[in-house]
């Protein structure tokens, strides 16, 4: 399993954690579990597709990171507005 992962994807793993960093508290392990399945969703999902397109056997995680990022980003926006409203 080694060189599965690129140093890009750790270093883009690392930005974007300390971005989910700066929500409250109280939120952040749902969002960083919701990007996490979302993440491994696509990761998983695009896989899939290129294992049978092509024979290679690396996959950028990347995109999948980036899709997860904002999927917590959206949810923790629709719940602080749900919260505001509710207030």
């Amino acid at each position: 399993m080694i060189g599965v992962i690129g140093m890009g994807d750790v270093k883009l793993s690392g930005l974007l954690a300390g971005a989910l960093a700066l929500l409250p508290p109280g939120r952040v392990p749902a969002s960083l579990l919701l990007a996490a399945c979302v993440a491994c969703a696509v990761a998983g999902g695009g896989a899939i597709v290129s294992m049978r397109v092509s024979s290679r056997r690396t996959l950028p995680f990347g995109p999948a990171l980036l899709t997860g990022f904002w999927v917590a980003v959206v949810q923790f926006a629709v719940i602080q507005s749900a919260v505001v409203q509710g207030a």
